[in-house]
């Protein structure tokens, strides 16, 4: 009776898996990397659009500013010029009207140049 001698596969076949599940960890680790860095270049680009965001508010909200402050002066320096005119107007009818005539009208009367009986 010849007897087969079976070699102990069940040791490379270990090894055989165990390099297989180190390569599969590898691999995975290498995809969770690069989505790391994708994530974190996406994150880094919101930040700086966050930022530019700001900015631009930030501006806006400079420019209206300065657009309040014009339209508050530009009111100021009307009310002023307003003020001016309604004090001349006051002061020049406190002065007085012209005298009128007797029959109120704006026609100057003169004396007649002829006596009547020399017609």
């Amino acid at each position: 009776m010849s007897h087969i001698i079976l070699e102990d596969d069940s040791q490379s076949e270990d090894d055989q898996l165990c390099k297989i599940d180190y390569e599969e960890d590898e691999y995975l680790a290498k995809i969770q990397q690069v989505i790391q860095q994708e994530e974190d270049e996406r994150l880094a680009k919101v930040q700086q659009e966050d930022e530019r965001l700001a900015k631009i508010q930030q501006e806006d909200e400079h420019l209206a500013k300065i657009q309040q402050d014009e339209i508050e002066r530009l009111a100021k320096a009307q009310l002023e010029e307003d003020e001016q005119l309604a004090r001349a107007i006051q002061e020049s009818l406190s002065l007085g009207s012209p005298p009128r005539s007797d029959n109120d009208s704006s026609f100057v009367s003169y004396p007649p140049l002829f006596p009547p009986g020399y017609r």
